[in-house]
C-alpha cells in the first residue's frame, strides 16, 4: 500500500498517519519494522507524546538528519573504509551547528585577515554562516562542492562584478578548506553526514539489504518540506516495502531556505501513490479569503469579495501608536470572549522593542502573553546567563568582557536582591575588575543586609575556589549547576537552560579536541556572541490562556500551535514579509535541484520567489485562523524608515474594492 494523504494546514493528515501507526502496531506490526521521519525536532517530540500504544519495541521515529546520524554511526566502519586516510575510529565526532560555526569562522578570519572578503560587508559571523548554508545547500541537493562552486561562480559572473567574483572565490576555498578538515578528523558537520550517507551508505548492497530487511513500513510527515536527498532514500524504499504512508502539503514548501523541494515530492512521488485528500471542515471562510488574498499578492487578479474575515486594518504614523491600538483591539476582544490563548500577535521580527512594548502594555491590562518565537539568544535566560558569568568571574586569565546589565541579573537571580542593590553591587564589581570584592573593605554589608551578605560571602568564596583550582569549563558548569543554581530553579524551562549549556560545551570540546583547541573562552564567546540560540528550551502546550506572540513561520510549522481565532499580522508595510532568500555569499536557489545552467539569476527572478513565498506564507497562515485577522501597519518603522513593502499595498487594494472606490 503506498498512500498520501494530501490537504492543506489543518486537514488532519498528521492525525491520519498517527492513527495508521497506531494501526499496524494493533495488527501485530512491530514498531522495530515501522520508521517514521518527521520534519523537526519539535514534531518528533509531540508525535511521542501523542502515540496510544498499550506496547511495543524500539520506537523508530526520527527527523531526517537523526536517521542519517543513527546510520552512520551503525555503519561507521563500512564507511570509514571509503575514505581516504583511514581512522580506524570506531566512531566519528559528530558536530552540532555552534561547533561548525566556531572552526568555519576561525577560517573566514584567517582569511579576511590575509586579505580575502576585502568587498564583503558581512561579518566574520554571518560569513560563516553563509558557507555553512552553502555546504548544506550542496549536499541536501546531492551535488559536489565543484558543482557547488560553479553555480555561485556563474552567479557572479552574470553580475560582472569583480569584488563578487573573489568574494566567492573566497567563500569556495574556506569551504573546501573546512571540507578537508572535518575529514582529516572525522568530525562530521551536517552537510559532510547528509554527503557520506548519500554518496557512500545509499550505494552500498549491504546497507540497501538492510534498510530493506528491517523496515516494512515507511511514514513520512510534511514530505513537502523534506530535502532532495530524504526524498531519494523514500524513492528507493517506495518500491521495497510494505506500506509507504505519506502526508503532503501542496501549498506547502516553506522552508526552501533549508532545502525543501515540494516540486519533487509532485513529480517523482505522487504518481506512485494512492492519493487521500483531506479538507479542513470549520474554516471554509477564511480559505476563501486566503485564496483570493494569494491571487491579489500574485497579479491573477485585483478583486476581494469575501473579506468579511479582515476584522480591522491598523494604519498609523508611528509604531508605538501602532502597539497601543493593537493593544486596545486585543482587549476588546478578551472582553468580548475570547480566550487569550485563541489569539496570536504575528510579527515578521521580533525586536526587543516591540517585544517590551507588546507584552508590558498587555500585562498592564492583565493580559498575559507567551512568546513562542525560536529566535531568543540563550543568554536571555537567566540561568543560562548565570551560569556563563560565573565562567567569566572564575577565570580573569581569559579577559572576556562581561556586560553590566547581566551581571546586574546575575546577582538579582544569585543572591535574590532587588536591581537597584544588584546595580550598586555590580559596579563596585567592576572597579575590582571583575574579582567579587570584600563586602567589608567596600562598606556594602548593611546595603544589601545580613542574609544577602551571608550569600554573597559564600558565591565569593566559591570563585575563588574555582580561580585556584581552575576546573576545565565543563567540570565548572556542573559544579556551578549543583552547588549554586540548582535550589534556585523555578521550572522546566530553567532546568532546560543549563542543560543546553553544558551538552553543547560537551559537543564543542569533543570537536575542538580534533583540532588541538581549547573549549574555554571559546565557547562563551560563541555564547555572548549569540552564536549559541536557545532554540527550544521549554515545550508546553503553547494555547495557555495567553496571548501568543511569534513569527510567521514558527506559527506555521511549530505543532505545539494550534489553530487560534484571531491573529494580528503587525507591521505589514515591512520588508521582512517577503525577505530573500539570497544573502551575499549563498543562495539556496542556485544549489537547488530546480536550476539548471541555463538560468540567470536576476532581480526578476529574486521577486518572483519573494511574492511566491509570501503568498505560500499567507495562505498557510490563514489555515490557522478561525474567525479572522487584524492587519496593523505604521508608516514609520522603529528605525525611522518609511515601510512600504507589498503587504500594505495589498490590502490598501483590499480596502478600496471593500469601499467601491
Amino acid at each position: 500500500m503506498k498512500q498520501i494523504f494530501s490537504g492543506p494546514i489543518g486537514s488532519g493528515k498528521t492525525i491520519a498517519l498517527r492513527e495508521k501507526y497506531q494501526q499496524l502496531i494493533a495488527d501485530g506490526v512491530k514498531s522495530d519494522n515501522i520508521l517514521v521521519i518527521l520534519r523537526s525536532s519539535l514534531d518528533e517530540d509531540k508525535w511521542r507524546k501523542s502515540l496510544d500504544i498499550s506496547s511495543s519495541g524500539t520506537l523508530n521515529i526520527h527527523t531526517y538528519f537523526g536517521f542519517i546520524h543513527n546510520q552512520l554511526t551503525k555503519f561507521w566502519p563500512l564507511v570509514d573504509e571509503k575514505l581516504s586516510g583511514g581512522s580506524g575510529m570506531l566512531q566519528p565526532v559528530f558536530m552540532n551547528v555552534e561547533a561548525s560555526h566556531y572552526l568555519i569562522s576561525s577560517l573566514v578570519e584567517e582569511k579576511r585577515n590575509s586579505g580575502g572578503f576585502a568587498e564583503v560587508k558581512s561579518t566574520v559571523d554571518n560569513i560563516a554562516i553563509q558557507l555553512i548554508d552553502n555546504l548544506n545547500q550542496a549536499a541536501v541537493n546531492g551535488i559536489s562542492l565543484e558543482i557547488a562552486a560553479k553555480r555561485l561562480h556563474m552567479v557572479a559572473w552574470g553580475d560582472a562584478n569583480k569584488e563578487k567574483i573573489s568574494a566567492y572565490n573566497d567563500a569556495v576555498t574556506v569551504m573546501n578548506q573546512f571540507r578537508e578538515k572535518c575529514l582529516e578528523t572525522r568530525s562530521i558537520d551536517y552537510s559532510l553526514a547528509v554527503e557520506l550517507f548519500s554518496t557512500i551508505l545509499m550505494q552500498e548492497k549491504k546497507f540497501l539489504e538492510y534498510i530493506t530487511e528491517q523496515w516494512q513500513y515507511i511514514i513520512v510527515d510534511d514530505i513537502e518540506e523534506m530535502v532532495p536527498t530524504g526524498q531519494d532514500l523514500c524513492l528507493h524504499l517506495l518500491h521495497k516495502v510494505k506500506g509507504v504512508y505519506l502526508a503532503y502539503n501542496f501549498e506547502g514548501g516553506h522552508t526552501v531556505f533549508f532545502g525543501a523541494y515540494p516540486e519533487g515530492v509532485e513529480e517523482r512521488i505522487v504518481p506512485h501513490c494512492k492519493l487521500t485528500e483531506l479538507t479542513p471542515k470549520d474554516n471554509q471562510k477564511t480559505r476563501q479569503f486566503a485564496a483570493q488574498l494569494t491571487k491579489v499578492i500574485t497579479g491573477k487578479t485585483n478583486e476581494i469579495n469575501n473579506s468579511a474575515v479582515l476584522k480591522g486594518q491598523i494604519s498609523v504614523p508611528q509604531r508605538n501608536e501602532m502597539i497601543d491600538t493593537v493593544v486596545t483591539e486585543i482587549k476588546e476582544l478578551i472582553q468580548e470572549g475570547t480566550n487569550p490563548g485563541q489569539i496570536a500577535v504575528i510579527c515578521p521580527v521580533i525586536d526587543k522593542v516591540l517585544e517590551f512594548n507588546l507584552t508590558n502594555k498587555l500585562a498592564g491590562r492583565d493580559i498575559d502573553t507567551a512568546n513562542l518565537s525560536r529566535s531568543k539568544k540563550l543568554l536571555d535566560q537567566p540561568f543560562a546567563n548565570a551560569m556563563v558569568t560565573l565562567a567569566v568571574l572564575s577565570n580573569p586569565q581569559w579577559t572576556v568582557e562581561l556586560n553590566f546589565s547581566s551581571l546586574v541579573q546575575f546577582f538579582c537571580l544569585v543572591l535574590k536582591i532587588d536591581p537597584v542593590r544588584a546595580a550598586a553591587l555590580a559596579e563596585e564589581t567592576f572597579k575590582y575588575d571583575l574579582a567579587l570584592p570584600n563586602l567589608d573593605q567596600i562598606n556594602f554589608r548593611d546595603k544589601i543586609g545580613y542574609q544577602n551578605s551571608e550569600k554573597y560571602h559564600e558565591l565569593r568564596e566559591w570563585v575563588e575556589r574555582q580561580r585556584q583550582e581552575k576546573p576545565d569549563l565543563e567540570l565548572l558548569f556542573q559544579k556551578a549547576f549543583a552547588e549554586l543554581l540548582s535550589p534556585l530553579l523555578a521550572g522546566d524551562e530553567d532546568l532546560l537552560a543549563c542543560r543546553q549549556i553544558i551538552d553543547s560545551a560537551v559537543k564543542l570540546r569533543q570537536a575542538l579536541n580534533c583540532y588541538g583547541e581549547e573549549l574555554g573562552h571559546n565557547f562563551i564567546d560563541m555564547i555572548q556572541k549569540g552564536t549559541l540560540a536557545a532554540e527550544v528550551l521549554y515545550r508546553p502546550p503553547a494555547n495557555q490562556n495567553k496571548v501568543i506572540i511569534t513569527s510567521p513561520l514558527n506559527f506555521i510549522l511549530n505543532p505545539y500551535i494550534e489553530k487560534v481565532d484571531y491573529q494580528f499580522w503587525m507591521d505589514i508595510g515591512g520588508m521582512q514579509w517577503q525577505k530573500g532568500i539570497a544573502k551575499e555569499l549563498s543562495n539556496p536557489w542556485v544549489l537547488s535541484r530546480r536550476w539548471n545552467d541555463h538560468q540567470v539569476w536576476d532581480d526578476i527572478v529574486d521577486q518572483d520567489i519573494r511574492i511566491n513565498k509570501l503568498a505560500r506564507l499567507v495562505m498557510a497562515l490563514l489555515n490557522k485562523c478561525g474567525q479572522g485577522i487584524y492587519t496593523a501597519h505604521s508608516q514609520l518603522s522603529s528605525q525611522g524608515w518609511e515601510q512600504t513593502g507589498l503587504l500594505v499595498d495589498v490590502f490598501e487594494n483590499v480596502q478600496e474594492v471593500e469601499n467601491g472606490v
